[in-house]
């Protein structure tokens, strides 16, 4: 974080190790209990029924961001990340994500005046990965209950995809932010878009196929919109003060492509 004449920059690096694990133990009587009032699940009257999950993940990160400013007036910012997941398949787990957006305060440009009294415009460009719960990309096989004295094991409902890639959105955004009357009413418009490819989603597939559904990676929905906030104090009085916001937004979103 250092300063140099009228440019200020600060920047900064590292890395991220993230290890989650959740265990889970179920426990259900069958057929209600042996003995009124004791509650133990020793006491079903037929087997139990008894569900012991492990979910392990594990995501390694690099990442760096960098803020430029001159005069307090130009703003650059960027960032860099890339993340390594484990719940992905091993040739698509390292996913890539940028970010770059810059600021101009203009009004520093114009002469003092009684009207305009800050005025700004702003874009950005944006990505986001993302990755998807433990254990959806390789078959794994249940517990069931026993067939007579033969255990049993069963498959999932939904089907796993070995070759999924992670989901990714890219975001678009421009706009503009002014104040008036030494800050008494202001105005901030912003018009964006979204890119989201390649989104995990469970797709319902014909129940012959011994699978009610599968994990696809989507294709691409796109989101278009505007929003506007307008403040105003119409009346500063004493210790009196009246303050009135409106906010307006409209967002379509479509999709472009299918899997």
């Amino acid at each position: 974080n250092s300063n140099f004449s009228k440019i200020s920059v600060f920047a900064n690096a590292g890395g991220n190790m993230r290890y989650n694990k959740s265990t889970i133990l179920v426990q259900a009587t069958n057929g209600g209990l042996t003995t009124p009032g004791f509650y133990n699940i020793s006491a079903s009257k037929d087997r139990p029924s008894v569900n012991n999950l492990l979910f392990e993940r594990k995501v390694n990160s690099v990442f760096a961001n960098a803020s430029i400013g001159y005069d307090n007036t130009i703003f650059i910012e960027g960032s860099l990340r890339n993340d390594w997941s484990s719940t992905l398949p091993k040739s698509n787990n390292s996913y890539f994500y940028p970010s770059i957006s810059t600021s101009i305060v203009f009004t520093e440009f114009l002469p003092a005046n009684n009207v305009l009294s800050f005025g700004k415009v702003r874009g950005g460009y944006a990505q986001v990965g993302t990755d998807l719960g433990p254990y959806n990309t390789s078959l794994t096989y249940n517990t069931g209950n026993p067939y007579g004295s033969t255990p049993t094991q069963f498959i999932p409902s939904q089907l796993p995809n070995a070759d999924l890639q992670p989901g990714l959105t890219s975001s678009y955004e421009g706009g503009i932010d002014l104040k008036f009357f030494k800050n008494r009413l202001s105005m901030e418009f912003t018009a964006y878009q979204n890119n989201s490819k390649n989104q995990i989603i469970p797709l319902a597939v014909a129940p012959t196929s011994g699978y009610s559904s599968a994990l696809i990676n989507a294709g691409l929905i796109q989101t278009k919109g505007v929003e506007l906030h307008i403040g105003a104090t119409p009346i500063i009085r004493g210790d009196f003060l009246w303050e009135v916001d409106l906010n307006l937004d409209r967002s379509n979103s479509k999709v472009i492509t299918l899997a």
